[in-house]
């Protein structure tokens, strides 16, 4: 009776294994291959922004680094409350994070209130390169920013800019109202950018 018990034991120890990467591979996944969230957080997501832009024909090797790529996310009545010294005007960016205050600093005043900001920027060298947010969506806490480029040719353009940025506010009355978001950047074929999280303050 008690090796009957241990044989069923087993059994199902060895079925329950060979059935977890079949279960995992029904579930969506984020772009570095981990799960990504529940059928039911699927089933109740939700598309924040969609650009109207016509991205269908841009050309990006996912395979390949993006020049320059940085990306960010904040709450812009967070940003609101750090003192403006700490926030300097940046003549010249010489990195990522000074781009970044930059960034919180223009983003976060008049027309930005009460809003998540989402930030990404590319390096193109007046190569012809582009940029944009193409879509963000919320899965409960996870916010999914799709990230369309359109790589540098290489080609050089006179009169063309550096950097290629792209900016969406989401108003903040659509998100939770406190806590943190885990925002996730990808590219078109949802390769993985960059991942942080965001807090709110409301």
């Amino acid at each position: 009776m008690q090796y009957g018990w241990k044989r069923a034991a087993a059994i199902a120890l060895v079925l329950a294994v060979c059935a977890g990467p079949a279960y995992a591979a029904e579930h969506n996944k984020l772009a570095d291959g981990e799960l990504f969230v529940s059928e039911e957080m699927n089933a109740t997501g939700k598309v924040l922004y969609q650009t109207t832009a016509d991205v269908s024909k841009w050309d990006h090797d996912s395979e390949k680094a993006i020049p320059g790529f940085v990306a960010t996310a904040f709450d812009t009545d967070v940003i609101s409350q750090i003192n403006s010294d700490e926030l300097p005007g940046v003549k010249k960016i010489s990195s990522a994070e000074e781009q970044i205050k930059a960034a919180q600093q223009k983003y976060s005043g008049k027309g930005y209130e009460h809003s998540l900001v989402l930030y990404a920027s590319m390096a193109t060298q007046g190569q012809n390169g582009q940029l944009t947010i193409s879509k963000v969506e919320r899965f409960g806490r996870l916010i999914n920013v799709t990230v369309a480029v359109n790589d540098p040719t290489g080609a050089q353009t006179a009169g063309e800019a550096i950097t290629q940025d792209s900016v969406v506010a989401i108003p903040l009355k659509k998100l939770p109202q406190f806590g943190n978001l885990r925002i996730r950047f990808v590219d078109a074929t949802g390769h993985g950018l960059a991942d942080m999280d965001a807090a709110l303050q409301r």
